[in-house]
């Protein structure tokens, strides 16, 4: 005897039934006792109100457990007697004209002033009540479906019936559970004791026949075949759509029911020739069906499946190589977004509470990213591509845009439309891993990019997807400005993003990547008409300084920096882009938006990125050896010009952080600038090695001290944690090259590395003086707003570069070039050491005194401990003669003077 997984779970539910009615037959005379009750009070309320008496709140009391039986048997009579009550008139209880009884103390109130008695609160569900209610009625349908597959099993294994009878058999089987559920719907034979909790027991039945008849369908076509793959496909779609339709009276679940079904029954029925056409049809059908179920009763998530399947089946359909052409996945992608836009969005109101504050609706999303995914890949994989994937991708594209512009809840749309057309232009010049080569020939750099689309594929994307989100996204960004700013950035990010990235694409691409005047031309037009849309949308007051105008601006920066690059060489780009950023920072007088300063601020970062890329600017082989008057100088004075030029028409602005900006840049640049025509003096025209050096340490130093003054400078007027602790962090990395690479690793001292052969303008100036100056402009710049410990940290560090300066320049009078410290002291150089540190102590003590630093202070005492513990120490043993002598008369007067300085220095602090 076959005793199987079904078995086991029929015996198991049995059990559980007999259980739970034994449970339940306490909790019914429960009931039947409240019944009685509630009969009670009905009937003296009633006479209270024939006889014009007022009505007292009386309860009578509990029945005894022996009277159950009776007040079961007159539990009937009683909707009866209620429903008499309440169809007869009532008579006036108005008052009359008599003279007001006056009720005494211990009178009871009326019933108008008696208080209303307190609700009973609703008992928890608990396990026994889900059990009985849900449980019982979803496993029970679950039962009969797979009771029904048992059936035609058993039938198999006995040899009962034959193929026919048996489909016939399960299709009857099929047709009766949804002729039960409908007839104990119509009856009104359902009654749900647990509110809304309980399970709908005529939509699992309806369920459990929908899930026979698919079973039927398949095995016809599957198992048998007596029916052929096209049959067997429209039936299943048929019943699918079907029970979406029973869906309208039966809930929402089996609408999910028939949506799984007619999805899957492309998975259900094999064929040697599928058919995308027949497969998308079938999918467009059971998706509109389900739209219109979904609009007509505001299912949120029936739609969202309906859209997520469908979305599946597309990208399922286009990772299988689409063998049946692309035409198909526009087809199905059409079908997505019209049904969001036609069904489910046709009338914004009824369904408001699925609208995330009307910008995206969860279902325009469960549409926008399948279809934007699907056009990436119709557009950029090269098989798909080569069957016309890139026309497809363009009609999915301006579709996604379109449902944006036609309905404001499918915005989304519109984000995964843009984010498409970007992803084409990377992908068309960029292709695969291995298409974008990076040659290194010496500090010259070369970029080679390989097309993967060839040129009427990609301008027949390029160029409607462009045109259109140009003209789209302008005309919107300004329709929207006003009543829905971010609705209005995003149609201006459309506008200011794709069109650039596609020109910029086919400059790289297609065109001249080292000049191309063609689409430099194009890019600077492109520039010039976002700024202008920019500023016409800015001339609305509500809308200025909003997002529509800062994002225009933003791109309108992005094609320019584009155009700049296409149509000159690298160090014209340079001095343009510092030119371009200097003007964008004084057009900030004229139009103080504040995105211009971030426009500003960017322009500037891309110029300190070409000059960190190649700091020669030109190319080390055109720069030659001559010094100073090289491209260097034009290169990085120029653009320092520039900043400085619009930091001085800035002067006095409300809102200073522009004029802060140019003072920043025209610092770093003035500082670099200074230093790179120095180590270019010094070093024969090299500017970098391939192991590191002294100055290309130096370098690096004063570009990160430079980083940290601008940060400052733009943090005392907008203040931001990035530009505290950016300011702060390079601060740290500068404090790090000093004392890692300028005193220990690479100190000429150590490495007897050549100094240069000039006396003063030479690599200690560039190593040791320029960065000291620097971290002790920048520590006296940022006392009043940095933190006493850092500004303390850079005031040492750039007293102890000074010092050492002095040291390793007195050491080179004496050795020349080359100071390596195992060549020993001469008499005289000792005693200069001696007297050049005890005056820089008096230095440093004045400038302590003078600025009210503790920390110079502090190392001007150390500076004459160091010479004292020198002179008593070293010269007395190593000098001789006058010099010796020189060395302890000097020491005794600077000792005496300083002593002589603080007394007096006291005394007026006392007085």
């Amino acid at each position: 005897m076959y005793f199987g997984t079904g078995s086991i779970l029929l015996l198991l539910l049995i059990v559980a039934l007999g259980v739970l009615l034994w449970r339940q037959s306490g909790r019914l005379n429960a009931v039947e006792f409240e019944l009685a009750n509630l009969r009670d009070l009905l009937m003296k309320l009633r006479s209270q109100i024939e006889e014009g008496a007022p009505a007292r709140r009386t309860i009578a009391p509990a029945p005894k457990p022996e009277s159950a039986a009776a007040g079961s048997q007159e539990a009937a009579p009683a909707a009866t007697i209620v429903a008499k009550t309440v169809s007869e008139p009532l008579p006036s209880l108005e008052p009359k004209d008599e003279a007001p009884i006056e009720l005494g103390p211990w009178s009871p109130p009326p019933v108008a002033d008696a208080p209303a008695p307190d609700a009973m609160p609703a008992g928890k569900p608990d396990i026994e009540t889900a059990l009985g209610t849900r449980w019982a009625v979803w496993v029970g349908g679950l039962a009969l479906a797979l009771g029904g597959a048992f059936l035609v099993r058993y039938t198999i294994e006995a040899g009962l019936l034959g193929p026919t009878a048996r489909l016939m058999l399960g299709a009857l089987f099929g047709a009766a559970l949804i002729a039960g559920g409908e007839f104990i719907r119509r009856t009104g034979f359902v009654v749900k004791a647990a509110g809304d909790n309980a399970a709908y027991l005529p939509g699992i039945l309806t369920a459990a026949g929908a899930f026979t008849l698919f079973a039927v369908v398949y095995a016809a076509h599957g198992v048998y075949g007596f029916i052929g793959p096209g049959a067997a496909f429209a039936l299943l779609a048929l019943i699918g759509i079907a029970t979406m339709a029973a869906a309208l009276v039966h809930g929402q679940a089996l609408a999910g029911v028939g949506l799984v079904g007619a999805y899957a029954a492309p998975l259900l029925v094999s064929s040697h020739a599928p058919n995308a056409w027949a497969l998308f049809i079938e999918v467009a059908v059971a998706l509109g069906a389900a739209a219109f179920i979904a609009r007509h009763r505001r299912w949120l998530p029936l739609m969202l499946a309906a859209e997520i399947g469908a979305g599946l089946w597309l990208l399922v359909y286009l990772a299988d190589g689409a063998a049946n052409g692309v035409w198909p996945s526009a087809f199905i992608g059409l079908v997505m977004i019209a049904a969001l836009i036609v069904l489910w969005l046709r009338d914004r109101k009824a369904v408001g509470e699925a609208r995330f504050a009307g910008v995206a609706d969860p279902v325009g999303l469960a549409v926008a990213v399948p279809v934007g995914l699907a056009a990436l890949m119709l557009g950029t994989d090269g098989d798909l591509v080569a069957l016309g994937g890139a026309l497809v991708a363009a009609a999915l594209v301006l579709a996604l845009a379109g449902a944006a512009a036609w309905r404001a809840d499918a915005t989304a749309g519109l984000v995964a439309a843009t984010v498409v057309a970007v992803g084409f232009a990377i992908r068309a010049v960029v292709g695969d891993e291995s298409s974008l080569l990076l040659l290194l020939r010496g500090s010259e750099v070369q970029f080679r990019f390989v097309q993967t689309l060839t040129r009427p594929q990609f301008l027949g994307f390029a160029v409607p997807v462009g045109l259109a989100m140009l003209a789209g996204g302008i005309w919107f960004a300004g329709r929207h400005a006003s009543a829905a700013p971010l609705r209005g950035g995003l149609w201006a990010a459309a506008a200011a993003l794709a069109p650039v990235a596609l020109v910029t694409a086919s400059w790289l691409g297609y065109g001249n990547p080292e000049i191309d005047f063609l689409h430099a031309l194009l890019l600077a037009a492109l520039a010039g008409g976002l700024f202008y849309a920019g500023e016409t949308i800015g001339r609305d007051e509500k809308a200025f300084a909003g997002w529509p105008m800062s994002v225009l601006w933003i791109g309108a920066a992005l094609a320019l920096l584009a155009a700049l690059h296409a149509g000159s060489g690298p160090a014209t780009t340079t001095m343009l882009v510092a030119l371009a950023a200097a003007t964008i920072a004084y057009g900030w007088l004229k139009r103080p938006a504040a995105v211009l300063t971030w426009i500003a601020a960017a322009m500037a970062v891309v110029l300190l990125g070409r000059m960190a890329f190649d700091p020669t600017l030109i190319g080390a082989a055109s720069l030659g050896t001559l010094p100073v008057f090289n491209y260097l100088l034009p290169g990085y004075l120029l653009p320092a010009a520039a900043f400085s030029a619009a930091a001085w028409a800035l002067r006095g602005t409300p809102r200073g952080s522009p004029e802060l900006l140019g003072q920043g840049m025209a610092a770093v640049l003035a500082l670099v600038g200074a230093g790179m025509l120095v180590r270019h003096a010094i070093n024969g025209g090299v500017l970098d090695g391939s192991e590191p050096q002294l100055a290309e340490t130096a370098i690096d130093s004063l570009i990160a001290i430079g980083g940290g003054a601008v940060l400052v400078a733009l943090d005392r007027r907008a203040a931001s944690p990035v530009f505290r602790e950016g300011s702060m962090v390079l601060g740290v990395i500068s404090l790090a090259l000093v004392l890692f690479g300028h005193l220990l690793a690479l100190n000429p001292l150590v490495t007897n590395a050549s100094t240069g052969t000039i006396p003063f303008v030479n690599l200690l100036l560039l190593a040791y003086l320029l960065p000291g100056l620097a971290l002790g402009g920048l520590a006296l710049f940022a006392r009043p707003y940095r933190p006493l410990f850092w500004v303390r940290a850079l005031t040492a560090a750039g007293a102890l570069l000074v010092f050492v300066y002095a040291t390793l320049s007195a050491r080179r009078w004496f050795k020349g070039e080359f100071i390596g410290y195992w060549k020993g002291l001469e008499p005289l150089e000792t005693w200069t050491y001696s007297a050049l540190w005890l005056t820089l102590g008096v230095v440093t003590l004045f400038l302590g005194v003078r600025l009210n630093s503790l920390v110079l202070r502090f190392g001007s005492a150390i500076l004459v401990v160091l010479a004292v513990a020198k002179v008593f120490l070293f010269d007395m043993s190593e000098l001789e003669g006058a010099l010796r002598a020189f060395s302890f008369i000097a020491l005794g007067l600077v000792l005496i003077g300083i002593g002589l300085f603080y007394q007096r220095l006291l005394t007026k602090k006392a007085g």
